[in-house]
């Protein structure tokens, strides 16, 4: 949907009209799509601001930064008082969930604050940008299907697990790496933007 948002055709962005309500179907029954809905929409405006020069002021930022951690302090506090309640099982999920999305707008905070050359992070990763988008859509996929498919050989080892994690770990890597060449080259990219010009 955001991709279609952001196609350059204007009349492109009317298809996102029937993917918002099939989104809103989908997640119709399952809360958690309305509760993580701030944190997607928060870095879909970043991005948006970011793109026009309009990031907000840094002092806002720091202090949004600060209230979303003491917001997941809270909530993660809560959380483990209620999660040894009889009973309270509905009450500990919502603060398992709200210290999820606190934690989801704080890096979005720190996001911006990066953005703005007001906060610095070390940069031992930078080789791994190239295809850190590949690796974020593909890891869950990945790793749920290699640990589904060994449960049996894993058994109660914790050296079997750990080599398997060691194993699937790199291959996944390396699996991003091989399909970013590719899916993250700006040259695709580009050609995919102008033929929809087009």
């Amino acid at each position: 949907m955001a991709a279609i948002l952001a196609v350059p055709q204007g009349w492109w962005k009317a298809l996102s009209v029937p993917l918002i309500a099939a989104l809103f179907v989908a997640g119709w029954n399952n809360d958690q799509f309305f509760y993580y809905l701030p944190v997607w929409w928060a870095g879909y405006g970043l991005s948006y601001l970011h793109d026009r020069h309009l990031v907000p002021p840094a002092r806002y930022l720091w202090l949004a930064l600060i209230g979303f951690i003491f917001a997941a302090t809270a909530f993660g506090v809560r959380w483990m008082q209620l999660e040894s309640t009889p009973g309270a099982g509905r009450a500990a999920w919502h603060c398992l969930i709200f210290f999820n999305v606190s934690i989801g707008l704080a890096c979005c905070s720190t996001l911006a604050l990066l953005l703005h050359g007001r906060l610095a992070i070390p940069t031992i990763f930078k080789p791994a940008a190239s295809y850190s988008y590949t690796l974020y859509i593909i890891h869950v996929p990945i790793l749920l299907i290699v640990f589904g498919c060994a449960q049996r050989w894993i058994g109660d080892s914790p050296i079997r697990a750990s080599l398997l994690s060691l194993v699937t770990i790199l291959g996944v890597i390396g699996t991003s790496r091989l399909v970013a060449k590719w899916v993250e080259s700006r040259h695709v990219i580009r050609s995919l933007f102008n033929s929809v010009r087009v």
